[in-house]
């Protein structure tokens, strides 16, 4: 929360520790015939943890209210794809890469290689149009 950091694996294998927000913005354009699997659906998660603002001094209702509400408020619009894309050897794409499926773009989230099927597996996040 504090750093907004998180762990990424470029193409080399090498693991990186990184901002989120200066994370990776190529973007991958996949022909729509090399999509085996498209699931796109609504991110709907329960109430966030607040619990780490009471190191704080005060009384922190109204704040962890109004946090509770923004949070759950931005992952309603949020839409998540898991999908297949065939093809390791046509695409390069790492995590946090966007990647564009028809006329729709997504940030990806998830990424795992399959070598044995010549596929990635991946969950993205949509992202408003751009």
């Amino acid at each position: 929360m504090l750093h907004n950091l998180t762990i990424i694996s470029v193409s080399e294998g090498t693991i990186k520790l990184v901002n989120k927000a200066d994370s990776n913005t190529n973007l991958i354009v996949v022909e729509k015939a090399d999509v085996i699997e498209f699931k796109r659906k609504r991110i709907n998660r329960t109430v966030p943890d607040t619990s780490i603002l009471d190191c704080l001094i005060g009384d922190l209702k109204l704040l962890k209210n109004i946090l509770s509400d923004s949070y759950i408020e931005l992952l309603s619009q949020i839409w998540e794809l898991t999908s297949t894309i065939d093809n390791l050897e046509k695409y390069t794409i790492s995590l946090f890469d966007r990647i564009q499926i028809e006329d729709k773009q997504y940030k990806v989230t998830e990424i795992q290689r399959d070598t044995k099927e010549n596929e990635y597996k991946l969950k993205a996040w949509e992202l408003p149009n751009v």
